[in-house]
């Protein structure tokens, strides 16, 4: 008789012994699953700020690219008002004077050195325009390639965890 009671001591000190490590690997899972939910909720807030920055960004690029334009066009108003004005002058006078054959050599130099001008402007602006938005690209890139590592990790670490909950369930269910 002495020994069954031992024997039944020793099975409930057993039982108490599970009992307190599955209460103990629980608020260990409580805990988890609460950082989880805080990482999720932290990932969630910068993704958003991620996108509020890139869309905050490209429109500030766009904003400066249309206003480079904008200055270069007129700049190259001006230039071409101003060099239009100095050679009606010129050309003015040598019609006065008679010399036809004159004004139409600086006539064709004028609209070839004004298409040279404006095509050389031109292809400057569209290598700059070309350059930011490159930049812009590569940047949005990496950040969508750091989003899809943090999702993996996240995917990873959510799978992790469902598998602690099986084994806990196992577990409670087994006692």
């Amino acid at each position: 008789m002495p020994e069954e009671t031992s024997k039944n001591k020793k099975t409930v000190l057993k039982k108490e012994h599970l009992e307190i490590l599955l209460e103990d690997i629980q608020d260990k899972l409580k805990f988890v699953v609460e950082g989880h939910s805080i990482l999720n909720k932290k990932i969630d807030d910068l993704t958003n700020e991620l996108h509020t920055s890139l869309k905050s960004t490209r429109d500030e690029l766009v904003f400066l690219i249309k206003a480079s334009i904008d200055k270069s066009e007129e700049r190259l108003t001006k230039k071409i008002e101003d060099g239009d004005k100095a050679v009606i002058e010129y050309l003015t006078k040598k019609i006065e004077d008679g010399d036809r054959a004159v004004i139409e050599h600086l006539t064709k130099k004028i609209e070839d050195g004004d298409r040279a001008v404006i095509e050389h402007l031109t292809k400057k602006i569209e290598d700059g325009d070309r350059a930011v938005i490159d930049h812009a690209d590569r940047r949005f890139d990496e950040l969508n390639h750091k989003i899809d590592t943090i999702n993996d990790n996240l995917k990873a670490h959510t799978e992790s965890l469902d598998d602690h909950e099986e084994r806990i369930s196992r577990l409670e269910s087994k006692g």
